[in-house]
């Protein structure tokens, strides 16, 4: 006949103190589930040591140039949308990152919430720009 073990809720035999790796695991769980309320609080307002506002001015200057700036060359129509996209989409890259550095840097904005999905969207854009970039052809 069998002898009859009582094991604790983690599987571990009644009597027998955790284990270094029992231990290891409850921390782990512990601040993975943790990690999330701080992450608010702690989050970094710096990018390659300097202050997100910063990079979100720098982000603005280069708004304003590529407002001015632009692949012209590449348009053949006016009133096309690869005129648009080419005119007006690589100020919008950087006037989306400039407003991502912001909100990221200032909770009231919406904080890392907000920044992301902005962030997300510049990107979005920016690739829809270089896929018109490269697919259009010099015109002069």
């Amino acid at each position: 006949m069998a002898a009859r073990v009582l094991l604790y809720n983690d599987g571990r035999p009644q009597g027998h103190a955790p284990t270094k790796l029992c231990v290891h695991l409850r921390l782990s769980v512990y601040k993975f589930i943790n990690v999330g309320r701080h992450k608010m609080t702690t989050i970094s307002t710096k990018f390659l040591g300097l202050p997100l506002p910063l990079w979100g001015a720098f982000a603005l200057v280069l708004t304003v140039i590529w407002l001015w700036f632009w692949p012209s060359d590449r348009v053949a129509l006016p009133g096309s949308l690869t005129y648009f996209i080419l005119r007006w989409f690589h100020a919008l890259v950087w006037l989306l990152l400039a407003m991502a550095a912001f909100c990221a840097s200032f909770p009231l904005l919406g904080g890392v919430r907000t920044a992301k999905p902005v962030a997300f969207l510049a990107l979005i854009v920016y690739l829809i720009f270089m896929f018109t970039f490269v697919m259009s052809k010099k015109t002069h």
